[in-house]
């Protein structure tokens, strides 16, 4: 649909070849940018995928989401789930789910569903961006809160010791995470900082895209 859309602005309803005097990326920006405000339906469709990720976070007593549960899920865990097998939706939700991570901040209860190091916790910036030396030296980059923390306290795992300037980074990574605890009855919970209301909408996602991060 976007080619045949792109075709007819340039060459009209004659057919004829003509040079595309603007990228498409560029056209389809919103008008408030300057540009045409055509959708992108691309992106749109991957805007509305991102969606369901956030219901899955916001509705989890609806029996939609109690089938997927069942069928996909493990222990409730959509990012721990797997896309080996399922329906083209699933497998969907699983090709845009890094779009969902550039707008969701969470709320940690018990730590089961949010990323030590890849997701926005603590600061609203991803810790392997904050710590990037301790990252590189995780032996499991890719643990949830839940699996860092042990007996009411923080345990990472490196590759090897750390020398003197990587132990202070680590105590002050330690610092910084002082005011957390995880409470077992509580479930990670997700606000959205793309939008004032912190609640998700396409139109959000569908700006940060197209501006390339200019809101």
């Amino acid at each position: 649909m976007n080619s045949i859309r792109a075709k007819f602005l340039w060459q009209g309803a004659k057919g004829k070849f003509r040079y595309h005097m603007a990228k498409w990326e560029m056209v389809s920006r919103p008008k408030d940018q300057g540009r045409l405000g055509i959708i992108n339906r691309t992106i749109m469709n991957e805007c509305l995928l991102v969606k369901w990720i956030w219901k899955i976070f916001q509705e989890p007593d609806e029996l939609w989401f109690k089938i997927l549960k069942a069928k996909y899920m493990v222990e409730n865990v959509f990012f721990a789930s797997k896309v080996t097998r399922g329906s083209q939706f699933w497998k969907g939700l699983h090709k845009v789910k890094h779009l969902f991570k550039w707008g969701s901040v969470f709320k940690v209860g018990n730590g089961k569903h949010c990323k030590f190091w890849d997701d926005c916790w603590l600061n609203n910036v991803p810790l392997k961006l904050l710590y990037d030396d301790l990252y590189k030296m995780a032996r499991e980059p890719a643990y949830f809160v839940a699996d860092c923390w042990e007996d009411g306290a923080w345990v990472i795992d490196f590759k090897r010791c750390l020398s003197i300037q990587e132990y202070d980074r680590w105590l002050g990574l330690l610092e910084n995470l002082n005011d957390i605890a995880l409470t077992d009855n509580k479930a990670d919970s997700v606000i959205w900082d793309l939008d004032n209301k912190q609640q998700y909408s396409t139109k959000s996602l569908y700006r940060f895209i197209t501006d390339r991060g200019g809101l």
